[in-house]
């Protein structure tokens, strides 16, 4: 890990440089994607941010979870869900930012480091045997997972992060 930006279901850019790469190196070559499941969701939100300028031929979203704040609360509200999906999203999610900080901290601890002050809690939920999804998502997520910017992080919450990053915002913007 090089960057303290973590991954997110609404920002685009390493699959845009992933796709400048791959246009650069192969510039004859059609490029088409294909995500499943938070892969889709940033395929879809590409292909529509990106709409006749995308640089893919084509793509194909399987699994895509469109409305992040439903699939929030399905995650939440199911007893199944929650205790098994997303506690092991959210175990998994702390083991590996916590593996990268731990590997190096100095990324992490700098001043300006937007993931400092959350480290400690951070600690604490990968101890907490009822942690969930939103609540790594109300922490790692919408306060450090992206870049800064206007209308990006860091966002009051998970609901917040959640509203602003669904595809289905995205999805008639799409070039057919």
């Amino acid at each position: 890990m090089t960057s303290p930006q973590l991954y997110s279901a609404g920002t685009t850019l390493d699959l845009a440089h992933a796709l400048h790469y791959l246009r650069h190196t192969y510039p004859e070559s059609s490029l088409h994607g294909i995500g499943f499941s938070l892969g889709a969701s940033v395929l879809a939100r590409y292909m529509g941010e990106s709409s006749t300028s995308s640089l893919l031929s084509s793509g194909a979203v399987l699994g895509c979870p469109w409305d992040l704040t439903s699939m929030s609360e399905k995650l939440e509200n199911d007893f199944v869900t929650r205790t098994v999906y997303s506690r092991a999203m959210a175990m998994n999610l702390l083991r590996m930012f916590l593996g990268h900080h731990d590997r190096d901290q100095t990324i992490f601890e700098r001043e300006d480091s937007r993931a400092r002050p959350y480290l400690g809690e951070m600690r604490k939920m990968q101890k907490k045997w009822g942690v969930t999804l939103k609540m790594v998502d109300n922490v790692m997520v919408s306060k450090i997972g992206g870049p800064s910017g206007p209308e990006m992080w860091p966002f009051k919450g998970a609901d917040e992060y959640y509203a602003w990053a669904c595809p289905k915002h995205f999805i008639t913007k799409v070039d057919r």
